[in-house]
């Protein structure tokens, strides 16, 4: 739950900045002063990258509970956990599927499913929405179960999804792409979080 609150926050801030942002480059963008949308953008990084760094270097690390093993015994136990390999591999998987299929997604709404901007950024909002609205029924699935199950559950509809999307082409691309898309944010609201979590576990 503690994860899913910070995911919560991190998409509303996301939606928020992205807005603010776009804001700025379409007034810059009207006025043909592209090059200080640039430097605004530039200016930007540098702020949060210095306000970041800020926040590593004030951070204070809790002691250790226990004296921590010496480190040959520590890499010796990890190599010989064979459910951590597995756990590993399916975070593999996870990561060759999604390369594999959503980077692509932008082009396929833009060039062939012939999408506004006005309807991404729509489909964008919602799909923001939809995974803050998941993200603490997942946590709380994952606290009272595990984040095994949970991933399950979440390859389960992430896999449902990636089955629309199979048969989404420019007559019906406004809706079955809307219907991806939402299991898409459903998925993720567990998967995010669930892959890493379920490795820093074992």
């Amino acid at each position: 739950r503690f994860t899913a609150n910070k995911e919560i926050v991190s998409l509303l801030g996301g939606m928020l900045f992205s807005f603010a942002m776009g804001q700025i480059i379409d007034r810059f963008e009207a006025t043909g002063n592209l090059e200080g949308a640039f430097t605004v953008i530039a200016v930007t990084i540098f702020v949060l990258m210095l306000g970041h760094t800020a926040t590593l270097l004030l951070s204070r690390e809790k002691p250790a509970e226990h004296a921590p093993a010496p480190i040959k015994k520590e890499i010796g136990t990890l190599f010989r956990n064979k459910t951590l390999f597995l756990v590993i591999v399916v975070a593999i998987l996870w990561s060759v599927v999604s390369c594999a299929t959503t980077p692509f997604f932008g082009t396929y709404r833009n060039n062939v499913l012939g999408f506004s901007m006005t309807y991404n950024a729509l489909l964008t909002a919602l799909y923001s929405i939809v995974r803050a609205l998941f993200s603490r029924p997942m946590g709380k699935l994952a606290d009272k179960r595990s984040f095994a199950v949970m991933l399950t559950v979440c390859f389960g509809i992430e896999a449902v999804a990636l089955g629309v999307n199979m048969f989404t082409v420019p007559e019906n691309g406004h809706v079955l792409f809307a219907i991806y898309y939402m299991l898409h944010g459903v998925a993720m609201a567990g998967i995010n979080s669930g892959a890493i979590n379920l490795i820093y576990d074992y």
